[in-house]
């Protein structure tokens, strides 16, 4: 077998651009991977993204090499890679606070359908993380929650919606990244937890994964030094892989995260990380940003072949596991059409409102011509005019308005006096690190003639908010679950949703 292609087929990349050019030509002549990851940046819309995997697709064929595995994180807000033109789709903690697997399994096959419909056969979804450290900086409202077992359930529920419309899930970020208050963006986080507590906890959900058969594991960039003793991070640590396929007997693909990620790229270099990967029974390592990095992951795959630091055995069993995910996911594309429709827009918001919770405090009897205060954050997009049009129908003289994240005393004085004597909600968004938005909260309740704080994120901001204001979390900041949460005002409706997390009373 041809050690060039097999070794390449150890390869997932990622790559700039929204149109197929000669430079992506030549990079899959010279990688030959076995699929591609996709990106916000190489989206722009539907009709775009669907002719820019096709032409992904035939150069692959016309160079002979196996047809490309095409892969993306679309798990739930806020890690989005489709958005204008797609479903809008909830956070996970969102869809476990409906408390429905129902409308779960629903919404799971929205997702699946829309990325098979322009050809994407692996979702880099679910996260399988419990949240159980609400200092965690990086996964939050990505996780099902801090319960186990709830986040095995409704874990399961996704992965059998993806994988029966023919899209491939993934398990992530074994063993576990929920634990930790280090984002493995920009440092390697420890797991400072034992093999039975992990079996107890974090494992739970991995487990009943394999048990519904999902196609592939992402491991996690962490340390857990009481189960590798000499803090490798899971990503090519053999004791750890070795939990996942001898105890937990997976037989699937195993893939890293993205290896450009400061946990990996500050600490090791890529010919060590890719030899280490492969031995230790990783299937696919996942190089999302940097073209320079995945030569050199594929350069020091084939030199490891010839100096016997990696056996063919290995690259062959890699490239028949590949192989066979193709066979059990083959690639196509469907009509357009089937996008954003009316049953699929209805799913996504019958899951925002039903995940409305009312944490404390009642609904105020009166909300006329309210304002809408949402902090700038990056994740979001631009939302006035969408939550506008949204709610015009529902709500006359609405006014929304942007705040900085972290706001400045002179802003939220301006802000203080410019909507005193008005009914204002207010929506936080990791008030616990910016605690300017805290301070806000604070001054607007002194003038406010009603004031509705709304966690927009994780619902552990509610706990720092010392006034007694009605206080619900909504996990998501998107026009549809700020319509969902206006409908609850104005219609003096008790929101059904259920926290996904403990908090301390308040």
């Amino acid at each position: 077998m041809d050690i060039d292609l097999i070794a390449g087929q150890t390869l997932m990349v990622g790559f700039e651009g929204k149109q197929f050019d000669d430079k992506h030509l030549e990079m899959l002549r010279d990688l030959k991977p076995s699929g591609i990851i996709l990106f916000a940046r190489n989206v722009e819309n539907p009709r775009q993204v669907c002719n820019l995997i096709k032409d992904f697709q035939d150069e692959a064929k016309s160079i002979g090499i196996p047809e490309l595995v095409v892969s993306a994180d679309q798990e739930g807000w806020p890690v989005l890679r489709f958005t204008k033109g797609f479903t809008f789709i909830p956070s996970q903690m969102c869809v476990a606070a409906t408390g429905s697997k129902k409308l779960a399994y629903k919404l799971a096959k929205v997702i699946s359908r829309e990325l098979k419909i322009v050809g994407v056969n692996l979702n880099l979804a679910p996260v399988l993380d419990i949240n159980t450290d609400p200092d965690n900086p990086v996964i939050g409202v990505r996780s099902f929650g801090d319960d186990p077992r709830v986040v095995a359930e409704y874990g399961e529920t996704y992965i059998k919606a993806f994988q029966e419309e023919g899209v491939g899930a993934v398990g992530k970020h074994f063993p576990g990244h929920g634990g930790v208050n280090v984002d493995s963006h920009y440092a390697l986080p420890i797991l400072d937890v034992d093999l039975n507590t992990l079996r107890n906890r974090e494992l739970i959900p991995f487990r009943r994964a394999v048990e519904a058969d999902v196609s592939s594991i992402m491991l996690a960039h962490i340390s857990v030094p009481k189960i590798d003793d000499s803090r490798t991070p899971a990503t090519f640590s053999k004791p750890i892989i070795d939990v996942l396929k001898k105890e937990l007997g997976f037989k699937g693909l195993i893939m890293t995260d993205a290896l450009e990620m400061k946990a990996i790229s500050d600490n090791y270099e890529p010919k060590d990380v890719a030899i280490k990967a492969i031995n230790a029974g990783v299937d696919l390592l996942l190089s999302s940003h940097s073209l320079d990095l995945q030569y050199e992951l594929k350069e020091s795959i084939v030199e490891g072949v010839k100096k016997g630091l990696i056996s063919t055995k290995r690259l062959k069993e890699i490239y028949l596991k590949i192989q066979g995910f193709r066979e059990r996911f083959p690639w196509n594309q469907d009509s357009l059409d089937g996008l954003r429709s009316r049953e699929h827009t209805a799913v996504s918001y019958a899951v925002t409102k039903r995940a409305v919770t009312l944490v404390h405090g009642t609904l105020p009897k009166g909300f006329d011509e309210p304002v809408v205060l949402i902090p700038k954050m990056g994740v979001y997009t631009p939302v006035e005019e969408e939550i506008k049009e949204e709610v015009s129908e529902l709500i006359s003289g609405l006014e929304v308005c942007y705040y900085e994240t972290n706001p400045s005393e002179h802003e939220i004085k301006e802000l203080s006096e410019r909507f005193a004597y008005r009914n204002i909600l207010l929506i936080l968004a990791k008030a616990q690190r910016y605690r300017g938005q805290l301070k806000l909260v604070e001054k607007i309740g002194e003038v406010a003639l009603n004031l509705v704080v709304a966690a927009g994120r994780e619902p552990y901001d509610l706990t720092h908010v010392k006034i007694d204001a009605p206080k619900l979390a909504i996990y998501t900041v998107h026009p549809t679950s700020i319509k969902a949460l206006l409908e609850h005002l104005t219609e003096k409706t008790v929101p059904e949703g259920r926290l996904p997390v403990r908090l301390p009373s308040m």
